[in-house]
C-alpha cells in the first residue's frame, strides 16, 4: 500500500490490488477512538460498490459499526461484505469487542439472507462479544432474527442508537453485578 494523501487529520491508503480506498481516520478532539473504514472499489456483478466504517469509542469501550450502500444480494456480496468487515476489524485491532451496528446503509435482499446469516455467524464468533443493533430496512432486520434464530444468537435490534448504547450497558452491568453480587455498587443515576 502506499499514502495517496496526508491532512493534518487523515491519511488515505491506496493499493493497486482490487482498486481499494482505505481511510485511517484520527480523532480531532479525542470524543472518538481510531476508524477503520474500506471504500471498496471492487465491484461486483451489479457494479456496486460500498464502503464500511467501524469506529472505536473509547468512551464506552466498543466499536459503532456503520455501512454506505451496502447490498447483499447474493452469497458472493455476503462473503465480500465478510471479507470487508474483518479487514476493518484487524485494522482496529480490539478484539473481541463488543459491537453496534447501524444497519441504515445495509441491505440484505432474500437472495443474500442465507449467506449474509452463514457470514454474519463466522464474523460474531471471531470479532464480537456482544452485539447490538439500530435501524435498518424490514428485510435486513428480518435476515438478522432470521440468523439469529438459526445460528443460536440474540438478534438485539433497536429502533435507535441511544436504545443500542443503554441495552449495551446495562448488559454489561448486569453481568459486573452477577460476577461480584456482594461488591456490587450501582452507578450513580441508575438502579
Amino acid at each position: 500500500m502506499r499514502v495517496l494523501r496526508e491532512s493534518t487529520n487523515r491519511v488515505y491508503l491506496g493499493g493497486r490490488r482490487r482498486g481499494r480506498l482505505k481511510e485511517l481516520q484520527l480523532p480531532i478532539f479525542g470524543s472518538m477512538g481510531p476508524v477503520a473504514r474500506s471504500s471498496d472499489g471492487e465491484e461486483d456483478s451489479k457494479n456496486m460498490a460500498w464502503t464500511v466504517t467501524l469506529r472505536y469509542v473509547p468512551e464506552h469501550d466498543f466499536v459503532l459499526t456503520s455501512y454506505e450502500d451496502v447490498i447483499l444480494r447474493d452469497p458472493r456480496d455476503a462473503a465480500r461484505w465478510r471479507r470487508d468487515v474483518s479487514t476493518q476489524f484487524r485494522q482496529i485491532g480490539r478484539i473481541p469487542v463488543d459491537v453496534i451496528i447501524d444497519l441504515r446503509g445495509l441491505i440484505v435482499k432474500p437472495s443474500g439472507a442465507r449467506a449474509y446469516g452463514e457470514n454474519r455467524a463466522i464474523l460474531i464468533k471471531e470479532f464480537c462479544r456482544r452485539t447490538y443493533r439500530f435501524g435498518g430496512d424490514l428485510n435486513t432486520r428480518t435476515s438478522v432474527y432470521t440468523s439469529a434464530v438459526l445460528n443460536g444468537a440474540q438478534a438485539n435490534v433497536y429502533a435507535t442508537y441511544d436504545d443500542a448504547l443503554r441495552a449495551l450497558l446495562q448488559e454489561r452491568e448486569r453481568e459486573a453485578k452477577a460476577e461480584h453480587p456482594a461488591s456490587f455498587v450501582p452507578k450513580p443515576g441508575r438502579s
